[in-house]
């Protein structure tokens, strides 16, 4: 059974799952189709026209009719307050299981955010965003159009990511750059601490043998590099600073 309040606005094709809550003032426009158990909060808006649609100047391409693309969203992912899911111009902008979106996040069109990927409030994707799984997006950051951010990446709050970000990265700054390893992150999704020099290693371009447990991140990451060809490269070292320098903690 869904809970849907009075007030939400669902129009055009629209599959919802099982014990979904849709809260108020949320406006769904189809296709959208939603697996089971998702949270949508108070004036979210999902599957409405992108700018791309609505002006043809901005067009790189024909897209899709409208009916046949979608939002697609899986299981037990939660977008809160005024988030804003744009309607793709081509096959789907999808959101996967357990996926965190918070308020105020715009996801631009064809976006794919990969399972358990965590949005804080006020992130801004372009259009061709893809996110990888567990990846953690700070507090205001913004990412480029047609940019990929590698699975388990952290990216710092009010970062503006220029660049693609490797599998297990940690970003800061603007422009963004790296500045190690998301070790915590890594260490939370059970990778052993050879790995995660593993992890470091591979962001300073050394190869990575088969069984490693990051081999996966990169093969994907590296899929989805190449889904929407983009001139931009992978963001840049940053200076290294001293272990006794003072620095704000990023992981906001």
């Amino acid at each position: 059974m869904n809970t849907v309040h009075r007030s939400a606005v669902l129009e055009g094709h629209v599959e919802i799952g099982s014990n979904n809550v849709i809260g108020p003032g949320v406006t769904i426009r189809g296709p959208v189709i939603m697996g089971d158990g998702n949270y949508i909060g108070p004036g979210a808006s999902v599957g409405w026209f992108s700018r791309e649609r609505l002006e043809g100047s901005h067009r790189l391409a024909d897209p899709l009719p409208s009916e046949e693309s979608a939002v697609v969203i899986g299981s037990n992912t939660m977008l809160f307050d005024k988030a804003v899911i744009f309607k793709p111009m081509f096959k789907e902008t999808r959101i996967e299981d357990n996926v965190e979106v918070g308020a105020h996040v715009i996801v631009g069109h064809d976006c794919i955010i990969h399972e358990s990927a965590i949005l804080s409030p006020h992130v801004a994707l372009g259009a061709y965003v893809t996110v990888g799984s567990r990846a953690n997006l700070g507090i205001a950051s913004a990412v480029h159009n047609r940019l990929t951010i590698g699975g388990l990446a952290m990216c710092g709050m009010a970062s503006a990511i220029v660049g693609h970000v490797p599998p297990g990265a940690l970003v800061y700054g603007n422009p963004a750059r790296i500045h190690g390893v998301n070790s915590v992150g890594l260490a939370r999704a059970g990778f052993p601490e050879g790995e995660i020099e593993t992890v470091l290693a591979s962001l300073r371009g050394h190869p990575v043998k088969p069984g490693n447990g990051i081999r996966e991140l990169i093969e994907q990451y590296r899929a989805d590099v190449q889904k929407w060809p983009t001139s931009k490269k992978e963001v840049r070292w940053g200076t290294l600073k001293s272990s006794s320098s003072p620095e704000s903690d990023p992981s906001m």
